[in-house]
């Protein structure tokens, strides 16, 4: 597993959700004994709960039947009615995106489990990811929608093998086939005498809610460690620090950023690509003016090429701190004697 998690996934939300007849019931967020007795095993999921902890990134990943917070309950329980009712895709089992600002954004991914109990001898359920971020759903599809399969997978494999077991002792479809519909018997014949399944019993596997829980964590860990931010400026370095401090400010609150000279002789490179372009400096076509004699005074005056001639020029330290200005927004003012350099340098700015 990953490393760290995402602290926005804090407001994501992982549920499981049946298509049994007892959907709205088992939605209700109460913990009461009298509650519990009434719900029949397939309305049952994890009795407390299972926790996590990531110490290294401080979030708990919790996993229980119902949501403790009520916004959180309303927009699962919205998108659970949803799921499994108006919202499906072509062929009904697959993933399907659909919301709102208000109540969220969800990709509902659903799928059937077989069950030689269930009306149609299987079963539909759906995996919800509820997300307040459009925008950040959409690009986790990628990855949300294959990891959720393989979950899938594997529930519907450890499904298949207990209702071949129980197709291999007792055949269902037969019985039923040749049961005959009456107005007298045509409610039992349609519900049924057996209570709906828990999905421990119909996966044959105790520990399946654990599965999910682990399954789930995962994904979310590995999701939120898959897109990181990257701050655009960091803590300055010595250097920087030193050469701020040498920065001199004028009387109207603007700093002086001292430029090396463009001249070869003078200028003083460690590059040797650095220095073959300012020896060909002299040798740029300089761009007319608007009138006859400065284009005459300035036809050899050194100008600005580019950004990254523009960073040799004024040096790493005095470049970083031109930077942050432009960037943030500061006002910058431009002095010197050759107009021509002004301009290049301002268009480069540009």
């Amino acid at each position: 597993m990953e490393a760290s998690v995402a602290q926005r996934f804090k407001s994501s939300s992982f549920a499981v959700s049946s298509s049994t007849s007892s959907t709205e019931n088992s939605l209700i967020p109460s913990y009461s004994s009298a509650s519990a007795k009434d719900r029949c095993d397939g309305c049952k999921s994890v009795q407390m709960g299972f926790v996590s902890h990531d110490d290294e990134a401080k979030v708990s990943y919790v996993s229980t039947q119902q949501p403790y917070n009520p916004e959180v309950f309303t927009r699962i329980r919205q998108a659970c009615i949803r799921s499994l009712s108006s919202e499906v895709c072509p062929g009904r089992e697959g993933p399907i995106f659909f919301g709102d600002t208000q109540c969220g954004h969800v990709l509902s991914y659903t799928f059937y489990i077989p069950d030689t109990q269930a009306r149609g001898m299987h079963r539909w359920y759906s995996i919800l990811v509820v997300m307040m971020d459009k925008i950040y759903l959409l690009n986790s599809w990628p990855f949300l929608v294959p990891h959720l399969q393989i979950v899938i997978q594997s529930l519907q494999k450890k499904a298949q093998g207990v209702y071949d077991a129980e197709e291999a002792k007792c055949p269902q479809r037969p019985l039923r086939m040749e049961a005959r519909v009456n107005p007298s018997n045509f409610i039992k014949q349609r519900g049924g005498s057996k209570p709906a399944r828990s999905l421990q019993e119909i996966t044959g596997d105790k520990n399946v809610f654990q599965m999910l829980h682990m399954a789930f964590l995962w994904i979310l860990k590995a999701c939120g460690s898959r897109i990181t931010e990257k701050l655009l400026e960091g803590p300055p370095t010595e250097d920087t620090i030193i050469d701020m401090e040498k920065q001199e400010e004028t009387e109207e609150g603007f700093i002086k950023i001292f430029t090396r000279k463009l001249d070869g002789g003078e200028l003083v490179q460690t590059d040797s690509e650095a220095i073959q372009e300012t020896e060909n400096i002299s040798d740029q076509v300089v761009s007319k003016e608007e009138h006859q004699d400065e284009r005459d005074c300035n036809l050899f005056s050194p100008t600005i090429k580019d950004i990254r001639h523009l960073r040799k020029v004024l040096g790493r330290a005095n470049f970083q701190a031109l930077a942050h200005h432009v960037v943030i927004g500061n006002q910058i003012i431009v002095s010197g004697h050759e107009r021509p350099l002004l301009k290049s340098f301002i268009n480069v700015l540009k």
